[in-house]
């Protein structure tokens, strides 16, 4: 019976360290390379837990109330991986040569922002309530049968800001699970040829911003956004002709800009459903004719360097 107690104890010690949360940073910085990280906290009794990679816990407190100037933390790197935890809402730390990311159990975590560092694998194990994410700058690969999601269904409740350009590995991405996306940029990742929004009959209510720029994609499918605002596919593959899947303008009854310049194998554009549109660059296209009547809110119409023999107004 003794034996039966301890062991359950020690179950439910180690199902409370777990719920503790902690997000798992691997470095290829050299030992004592000085790093920064910006945290912030719940409340200032609540300190955070630093362990900068030689296995000795450091304790931070944290005043949330204070300017960001006042929450950066700075240490040492001690060895390969770095684990911070506690009950976090913000955390910051670039240009640290972090290659790897792992967060699981960070059930107080907002904003989490990790541009410009070397990540490879980016790893969110289980619910955070993240709201901002950014991954800018880094090395993180993915494929569609392999981490397609980034496991951002993880914190699909909660995230409305999605930064990922500057991954050049970066190939995919489904964010059908995303239940408040409001802003998604995807910008200078040469290897990026697919986005999974929704399905052809569903609906993606809260996009309303996507920059999807000097990528790869050859099409954009034409789904229901009825939120979208913006939108920028500059210097893509998109295609007209001599494809299965030309590209086509879905439903944007709310669309005021609309950027498709460089993609040089466009040649046609139906505005139709985009009635509210007010500012249009389609210049370094292949459009011979465009139609923009269908817009009557319509102020700036940049179309230099194409075929374009015909304007309909």
């Amino acid at each position: 019976m003794k034996q039966l107690l301890s062991m359950t104890m020690l179950a439910l010690s180690a199902l409370t360290f777990q719920a503790e949360g902690a997000i798992t940073l691997s470095t290829e910085a050299a030992k004592g390379t000085t790093v920064k990280m910006l945290l912030n906290t719940v409340s200032a009794t609540a300190p955070v837990t630093v362990d900068w990679g030689d296995g000795v816990d450091m304790k931070y407190t944290i005043n949330p109330s204070q300017g960001s100037y006042n929450r950066w933390v700075e240490g040492a790197v001690s060895g390969s991986q770095i684990t911070v935890s506690g009950k976090v809402t913000e955390f910051k730390m670039t240009g640290a040569a972090i290659t790897g990311v792992t967060v699981e159990y960070m059930s107080d975590l907002k904003k989490l922002e990790l541009q410009d560092n070397k990540i490879e694998t980016f790893e969110l194990k289980s619910y955070s309530p993240i709201e901002t994410l950014n991954l800018k700058n880094n090395n993180i690969y993915n494929s569609p049968g392999v981490n397609s999601t980034l496991g951002l269904e993880n914190c699909a409740a909660h995230l409305t800001d999605l930064n990922l350009s500057g991954n050049t590995s970066l190939t995919c991405l489904d964010v059908r699970s995303l239940e408040t996306i409001t802003t998604l940029s995807i910008n200078d990742c040469p290897n990026f040829a697919s986005i999974f929004i929704c399905a052809p009959e569903e609906s993606q209510a809260t996009l309303k911003y996507i920059y999807i720029n000097n990528c790869s994609p050859s099409n954009f499918y034409p789904v229901s956004l009825p939120s979208l605002r913006k939108l920028e596919l500059d210097n893509n593959g998109l295609m007209s002709d001599g494809t299965t899947s030309p590209f086509e303008m879905g439903d944007y009854p709310e669309l005021t800009w609309l950027s498709l310049k460089g993609n040089k194998y466009l040649s046609s554009i139906d505005l139709s459903k985009s009635p509210l549109l007010e500012q249009m660059w389609i210049d370094h296209c292949a459009f011979e004719s465009i139609n923009v009547s269908v817009c009557p809110e319509l102020i700036t119409l940049n179309c230099g360097y194409n075929n374009i023999e015909s304007i309909d107004l």
